[in-house]
């Protein structure tokens, strides 16, 4: 659903799908003459085949595509692992470089398992280590959660993953220039160190109404883009927590 500020819509199943990857895929129910036929459509229009989280986002005209190294909390990412599975998050937290380039970032998402046919897990999170311990118990079927989440706590610095962008790795990103109490390195998690936990390709969209890169890197944020951006801006991003005053 969309609110628009005046009415709610309803998306197409068509957005559903292609954020989730599968809409140019067949499979026992889609038929592959359905598939070509989506695939003719969407070249008959010129339109990209966005089956991804990040580009189906841009495509329904929901936000704007942003280099990954501009990216803030609340944007939305399409991650795809090295191990080759895919994942749609939230940026939680990020932290820069000296050039301002975000060099490694946490997320938020669903997160949990399957175990005989049983989803279970913390559910919405930010991505850690053993089903994110330090911020909710688990006994049972039951998590609860220790302390207010996805407010700023020092304990996200230390005890939750932090990704290297892809082509970064732990030994790029200086661990001084974190506020205290540095992560520790093992948490920093990069393609020679994690191998398919690490990410391999990202995707990134602000949502229309947040504030543009005040000095975007790269080309993916046009000055088209940027203008309309800035006049349908109504909240600011919130600058990095991680950072060290």
């Amino acid at each position: 659903m969309i609110n628009n500020g005046t009415s709610t819509l309803a998306l197409p199943v068509d957005y559903y799908i292609l954020h989730n990857g599968f809409y140019f895929q067949a499979d026992p129910d889609v038929p592959a003459a359905i598939v070509a036929a989506r695939k003719q459509q969407f070249d008959n229009h010129g339109w990209p085949r966005c089956d991804d989280p990040a580009l189906a986002t841009v495509f329904f005209n929901l936000g704007y595509a942003i280099d990954i190294r501009d990216v803030r909390r609340g944007d939305l990412i399409g991650i795809d692992w090295a191990n080759g599975h895919g994942h749609a998050a939230f940026v939680w937290e990020v932290h820069t470089d000296e050039d301002n380039a975000v060099d490694c970032l946490q997320f938020l998402s669903a997160n949990g398992s399957a175990a005989s046919g049983v989803y279970h897990g913390p559910g919405v999170s930010v991505s850690a280590p053993n089903d994110a311990a330090s911020f909710i118990d688990h006994a049972g079927d039951q998590f609860t959660k220790k302390f207010e989440l996805f407010a700023d706590n020092d304990l996200y610095l230390t005890d939750a993953w932090w990704y290297c962008l892809p082509g970064i790795t732990r030994n790029d990103v200086k661990l001084e220039t974190f506020r205290s109490p540095n992560p520790p390195a093992s948490h920093i998690v990069d393609k020679p160190n994690n191998d398919g936990n690490a990410m391999a390709k990202l995707r990134a969209v602000r949502f229309w109404g947040f504030a543009p890169p005040d000095a975007p890197h790269g080309d993916a944020l046009t000055d088209e883009t940027r203008e309309l951006a800035e006049q349908l801006c109504q909240w600011q991003m919130s600058p990095p927590y991680s950072i060290a005053g």
